[in-house]
């Protein structure tokens, strides 16, 4: 093992630095880091490495993680507040910028959600009649109204 692979392997784990939150109120819950030889994923207790940020707009975390096949994985990932991200592959940086969920997919699945939602609260509503109706039986069966039983001659 390396001088640097020991600095970072003494570093706290990573599951310790998340969620991670920008000023602007962009936040990011965590990462999945991937063993380089088997594609396994790693625990966040397993990547252990440094989070910092020299500007607010973006974090860099250089990391370490071993992997049970005895593998380890060295991972350099910048994080930006407008959700784009770059990580280090094989000396080149790779850039990604999160895709916006705008196309007939998305649609569908917000009508899907609304329309399940739709469905629950109606079943949710008839619950709530028969309920209803049940308390006034049982209410009219424990406290039969004032006049009932009393017969009108002396």
């Amino acid at each position: 093992m390396t001088e640097s692979e020991k600095v970072l392997m003494a570093a706290n784990s990573l599951e310790q630095s998340f969620p991670i939150r920008f000023p602007n109120g962009y936040q990011v819950e965590g990462l999945i880091f991937w063993c380089t030889a088997c594609n396994t994923p790693l625990p966040l207790s397993a990547v252990h490495g440094q989070v910092g940020s020299l500007i607010e707009e973006v974090v860099d975390i250089t990391a370490i993680g071993s992997c049970t096949c005895g593998e380890i994985s060295h991972y350099r990932i910048r994080l930006r507040n407008d959700g784009s991200f770059s990580f280090l592959d094989k000396g080149s940086w790779v850039n990604k910028e999160v895709k916006e969920n705008t196309g007939l997919f998305s649609f569908v699945k917000r009508v899907f959600y609304l329309l399940k939602l739709r469905i629950y609260c109606f079943r949710l509503n008839r619950a709530l009649k028969r309920l209803q109706k049940e308390l006034k039986r049982i209410q009219t069966h424990n406290h039969p109204p004032m006049n009932a039983g009393k017969s009108g001659g002396a």
